[in-house]
Formats: structure tokens, sequence, C-alpha cells
């Protein structure tokens, strides 16, 4: 079995990855490759957000149903990488 590994670098751009990821499930569906088609996306760190002015708490349950509720925003800033494995045998031909 012959292993093949391919790694593509999206910087900024999580519109491109995200095109990338719904391609990738497209022929893995159409072409039955469900072990032999294998992705993972690294996401870089992003730059922390600013914390934002903080609320007099008015007690402990009124914080638990606020951080609850509070939704992290989503990191768009960083780097994302496409690590793609394809798994073949030897006889079996990419075309």
């Amino acid at each position: 079995m012959s292993e093949t590994y391919l790694t593509f670098d999206f910087g900024t751009n999580e519109d491109a990855a995200q095109q990338a990821r719904h391609k990738l499930d497209g022929w893995k569906q159409a072409f039955r490759l469900d072990k032999k088609l294998l992705f993972k996306f690294e996401r870089g760190d992003a730059p922390a957000p600013e914390p934002a002015e903080a609320a007099p708490a008015k007690g402990p349950a009124k914080d638990k149903e606020k951080s609850q509720k509070v939704e992290k925003p989503a990191a768009t800033s960083g780097t994302v990488k496409l690590l793609v494995r394809l798994y073949f045998f030897g006889h079996e031909k990419l075309s």
C-alpha cells in the first residue's frame, strides 16, 4: 500500500478552505473513497480578541446564565492548512 500526503495552505481565506472541504466530501462520496481519502484541517492561532467591558455582577446565578448565552466569535484571522492523505494499493491507479 502506498500513501501520498498533500498539504495545502489557505492562509486566512476561510471561504477557500470550506470550498475545498466541500469538494473533498463530494469526491469521497461519489467515488466511495471512505478510508482511502482522509483529510484534516489545522487552524492556526488567531490573536485573542480584546476583552469587552465587564458589567457589574448581581449574583453568581446571573454570571452563569450570561456565560452560557455568550457565543464565541469565529476566528477569521488565523491561518488554515489542509492535510490530505491518499491511501491506495499498488495496483490501483489514480486518473
